[in-house]
């Protein structure tokens, strides 16, 4: 088997076009090689100002780091969302402070993703892959491994059997199965899902994942507690 053709088969973007944009040169460079290893194209810069000079072709993604000289990642990413043709640009910031204000400030600004450094590169995959996956045009399914999710049609599948969850499971399952390795507080669950106006305890959350769990059977591991934290989606079908 070539080299393409593994890759084709490992990662469903293979050729997408990725930007970097970090004044580090050894982030720079550590996270081009990886990518171009997972199957992307890849092109970088220094700062927002290098950037915006190499838009063309435009990039299927960008990964920006925050603190920059000449220009940050958050004047980039105004820049980029006030442009017409480069606002669907999906955003990841990456950044060394980790406050929750910050990573609110970010996200507020346009990004749709936001990580601190250190970055884990295998976290950074899942969520290039997790964005690009939301981005797909005419794209009504979300598949890993033996899951299957018809987003119109509200069903869920596992080795094409259907799954029958109620509304608000199919909704939590939506929601973590679009951001693998993103962990959500049981707060944000339930304003996601079930709306901020909408009065319940975190005990409800922890139900809906129970039932959802003994749904998925022998698969259940997939949605998985953090300790203090709230619950994440893992593809481990393959480990």
């Amino acid at each position: 088997m070539s080299l393409e053709i593994w890759s084709k088969k490992i990662n469903p973007f293979f050729n997408k076009l990725i930007l970097i944009v970090d004044d580090e040169d050894d982030i720079r460079d550590l996270l081009t090689y990886h990518l171009i290893k997972c199957g992307y194209k890849v092109i970088s810069a220094g700062n927002g100002m290098e950037a915006l000079k190499i838009l063309n072709p435009l990039p299927d993604l960008m990964v920006v780091d925050i603190m920059m000289p000449e220009m940050n990642g958050i004047e980039l990413c105004q820049e980029i969302r006030n442009n017409s043709m480069t606002k669907i640009i999906p955003f990841i910031f990456l950044s060394a402070r980790d406050t929750e204000i910050d990573e609110i400030y970010g996200l507020n600004t346009g990004a749709d993703d936001y990580l601190k450094k250190p970055i884990s590169l295998k976290v950074l995959e899942s969520r290039i892959q997790s964005l690009l996956r939301r981005t797909l045009i005419n794209t009504n399914e979300i598949e890993f491994g033996p899951l299957k999710l018809i987003l119109d049609e509200f069903i869920v599948k596992i080795n094409e059997v259907t799954i029958n969850l109620t509304q608000t499971e199919f909704d939590i399952v939506k929601l973590l199965v679009s951001n693998p390795d993103k962990v959500y507080s049981r707060d944000e669950l339930i304003n996601r899902v079930l709306g901020a106006d909408v009065i319940v305890t975190e005990r409800t959350i922890d139900v809906h994942i129970r039932n959802i769990r003994s749904k998925f059977k022998e698969y259940s591991d997939c949605i998985k507690s953090m300790r203090g934290r709230g619950y994440v989606f893992r593809d481990d079908f393959d480990k």
